[in-house]
């Protein structure tokens, strides 16, 4: 666990910060450029010399309101950026395990062989770091991030200038490797739907000044995208977790197998609000339990014990929708 009650002053910016992130947790971190939300990961990870306040991480400080602080390269801190740098004249496995052996630790071969399997290395391992790709790249410096045992990971954008399919491929093998690993998580973003795949709760932050954190489905109601937990419980049924209720899948997504769980992304523009029937054109038709009332640029109603946010201007009573392979990921 870390927490953290930091304070840093640029000129045009004041940052005042405060949070806590448990074992196996991922904070998603959102707002403009500028705002400060690298500027956190920075303090944290000891390379803001301006910074005051204090951090602790699993009970030891980090930094103290005595001026009494941990140096960078003492803690156990893993930053990962969207433009990662490796050292040329070593190849992917070297590079992969150079923070591990720069700290002194043994290697560990259960480890190494899980990131190589989840993050698709394997057939890297002595290739030329200049040779790899963008996706290929970011692969690598997630793994020597995990490989270095961090107490805390640091995500700085690492999905940046990737393409959906290569974006989706590194935060699938993100989230199988948080429920292996358990390492806290800060994940800095400005794509509301990268932080819906991979967000606990949020925090949003402008010009310095950070939110409180927000479970991650009720910060992105306001934003217009529903986010529903549950359990895959045949090719194409899920029951989700907020009342046991059943929705179908269009078809099973690849990669998911019964017994997954899974998040399912619903925007609130694929939601059809109507009274009639729309039978043949929707699998879903959730009756609403109370009347929709205003939610930023969108609705929101209940169906039962769910909330659903919904498209602004809409009339009606019931809600219809389909689940379709791309509206689900594994959590």
């Amino acid at each position: 666990m870390i927490d953290w009650t930091v304070e840093v002053d640029f000129p045009g910016l004041a940052l005042r910060a405060e949070g806590i992130v448990g074992a196996g947790e991922v904070l998603g971190i959102h707002g403009p450029s500028g705002s400060g939300k690298s500027t956190l990961l920075r303090i944290l990870a000891g390379l803001e010399p301006g910074a005051r306040g204090e951090i602790r991480v699993h009970g030891t400080p980090w930094m103290g309101r005595d001026g009494q602080t941990v140096p960078a390269y003492r803690r156990r801190c893993a930053l990962v950026a969207q433009r990662p740098i490796f050292f040329d004249h070593l190849d992917v496995r070297d590079n992969l395990a150079f923070g591990r052996r720069r700290r002194g630790l043994p290697d560990d071969a259960r480890l190494f062989d899980l990131l190589l399997d989840v993050l698709h290395l394997d057939d890297l391992l002595r290739t030329d770091v200049t040779r790899l790709s963008g996706g290929e790249m970011q692969r690598l410096a997630i793994a020597r991030a995990l490989y270095s045992a961090p107490d805390i990971l640091l995500l700085d954008e690492p999905l940046t200038g990737l393409d959906d399919d290569r974006k989706q491929r590194i935060v699938d093998c993100l989230l199988r490797l948080r429920g292996e690993l358990r390492t806290p998580t800060l994940f800095v973003s400005h794509h509301v739907q990268e932080h819906a795949w991979m967000s606990d709760r949020m925090v949003f932050v402008d010009r310095g000044r950070f939110s409180e954190s927000f479970d991650v489905g009720a910060a992105l109601r306001e934003r217009g995208l529903n986010v529903l937990d549950g359990l895959l419980v045949d090719d194409d049924s899920v029951r989700l977790d907020v009342d046991e209720r059943i929705l179908r899948v269009r078809e099973r997504p690849p990669g998911l197998v019964p017994g997954d769980r899974v998040r399912i992304l619903l925007p609130a523009e694929q939601i059809l609000l109507a009274d009639h029937s729309v039978t043949g054109l929707a699998d879903q038709a959730l009756e609403l339990t109370s009347s929709p009332t205003r939610l930023g640029d969108h609705l929101e109603a209940s169906v039962g014990r769910l909330t659903l946010v919904l498209p602004a201007g809409s009339r009606g009573r019931t809600a219809h929708f389909n689940l379709h392979p791309h509206n689900l990921r594994r959590l």
